[in-house]
């Protein structure tokens, strides 16, 4: 009996570690860096730069702005609204940004913020180390500061 007991317990133990490693990852605790930046990216910005593999993207986006409200970047391609979610964390150098587009796969970047200028390195296949990574996708952005461009027109997502 004693032996049934201590396999009831072990298998419950390890279908606990097992449902502790499937459980969603928590949202991490914000630092007051990390409210600082998402402060600071609040509004409507413009790509400046876009490049994939050295060559420029910019024309091939189908958007030229985005507005960051919250953890969210909103913009129109291609005449529809799209979204993507964002976490940051500057506690890395450099720091680390990584979106979650509605497709559910995350897409791990680094980011430099200073002042009205932003710029963003991000690859498919893992956080790039620089900004001049060449496998990585570069964005370079500039705040928005004409009233124009803070109310984009936009159609609903399908």
């Amino acid at each position: 009996m004693r032996k049934l007991v201590n396999l009831c317990g072990i298998m419950l133990l390890g279908a606990g570690l097992i449902a502790a490693a499937d459980a969603p990852e928590q949202p991490k605790q914000e630092t007051p860096a990390a409210k600082a930046d998402l402060k600071n990216l609040q509004g409507t910005w413009r790509v400046v730069r876009a490049e994939n593999k050295g060559e420029d993207v910019r024309q091939k986006l189908g958007y030229e702005q985005f507005t960051v409200e919250g953890n969210t970047m909103r913009m129109v391609r291609n005449g529809e609204e799209r979204t993507t979610a964002f976490e940051i964390d500057p506690a890395h150098d450099p720091k680390w940004i990584t979106f979650m587009p509605p497709t559910g796969k995350k897409i791990e970047g680094i980011y430099e913020l200073k002042g009205d200028a932003w710029q963003t390195a991000s690859s498919g296949r893992g956080r790039p180390a620089t900004f001049e990574d060449k496998g990585a996708v570069m964005f370079v952005y500039e705040r928005a500061k004409d009233a124009a461009a803070t109310k984009p027109a936009t159609k609903p997502a399908k």
